[in-house]
């Protein structure tokens, strides 16, 4: 669990309760920025106990921030609620995945909820996507599924109408969901029969017989790159080494360097590029340019 409390870089307002697993804090122009490595839960609450929105806060790295700010108004008031969730998640999961959004009022890995006309998220894949379309009580009045192959694949979802809720569920295409053990079958075996005894028979002296001709020996494997994350970093996360500015995202074992023009054309964030060691990110064969 993370002590939250080492967690604020920066506070603002009235924060009314700071403790090691939980931030509270209610007044118009209240804030605290959070830097990771940090899993937690924000829930914004109106005074009478009722759901205004929740977001889901994953921050993998200490480069990594984020800004929780009260802006509350007049007629809207709300409290925020902060709270520590342990283990980061596995990665890449759907969050990753966004490229925008507008006042999602519910923000989890586990799923994206809109409950205003208006509201939106724009994803990317690879990942698989089910939608579904609510009434307000709940009821599912249609579905759809979506598959995004490629990490250039881009959707975006928007909730056309008032009068219901769009739910989006997902999984990113690769991400192996993980499976639960197999329940110990215990099986009643035969007790163990006596060896028959040992006969010795004479038999003839054998003959000698030609050895084929070795095989060609195989090529030598190539040698394997030094570095921790060679042959761990998946495809499509960005990456860039921390003595400069240049940016690649991932694709088959080879880290491609992203022109300026790419990164915004594939909808990227700078939340999402990891920061490494400038020599495990040299350990990476470099790949060609994504334009």
């Amino acid at each position: 669990m993370t002590d939250l409390s080492q967690a604020v870089i920066q506070r603002q307002g009235n924060i009314t309760i700071l403790t090691s697993d939980r931030i509270l804090f209610g007044h118009r122009g209240d804030k605290v920025v959070l830097r990771g490595p940090l899993h937690a839960m924000i829930d914004l609450k109106r005074p009478n106990g009722g759901f205004k929105g929740q977001e889901e806060i994953i921050l993998r790295t200490p480069n990594e921030t984020k800004e929780v700010v009260c802006a509350e108004s007049d007629a809207d008031k709300y409290d925020i609620n902060i709270s520590d969730l342990g283990a980061l998640p596995p990665s890449p999961n759907i969050m990753e995945h966004v490229v925008h959004k507008r006042h999602l009022d519910h923000n989890t890995i586990a799923h994206f909820t809109m409950y205003h006309k208006d509201d939106m998220v724009t994803l990317r894949g690879p990942a698989r996507l089910r939608v579904e379309w609510k009434d307000k009580k709940g009821g599912v009045r249609r579905a759809q599924d979506f598959t995004l192959s490629a990490m250039t694949d881009v959707k975006e979802f928007k909730l056309m109408g008032a009068d219901e809720t769009m739910v989006i569920t997902g999984q990113v295409l690769g991400a192996q969901a993980p499976q639960a053990a197999a329940p110990v079958q215990y099986v009643q075996q035969p007790a163990p029969q006596m060896a028959p005894a040992v006969q010795y028979v004479q038999q003839p002296a054998p003959q000698p017989v030609m050895a084929p001709p070795p095989a060609p020996a195989s090529p030598p494997a190539p040698p394997m790159l030094a570095g921790p994350y060679c042959g761990r970093l998946p495809d499509g996360i960005l990456i860039k080494a921390s003595n400069n500015d240049s940016v690649y995202v991932m694709q088959g074992g080879q880290k491609r360097p992203l022109t300026g023009e790419g990164f915004n054309r594939m909808g990227y964030k700078w939340d999402n590029i990891w920061v490494l060691p400038v020599h495990e990110v040299n350990s990476v064969p470099t790949g060609p340019v994504v334009n």
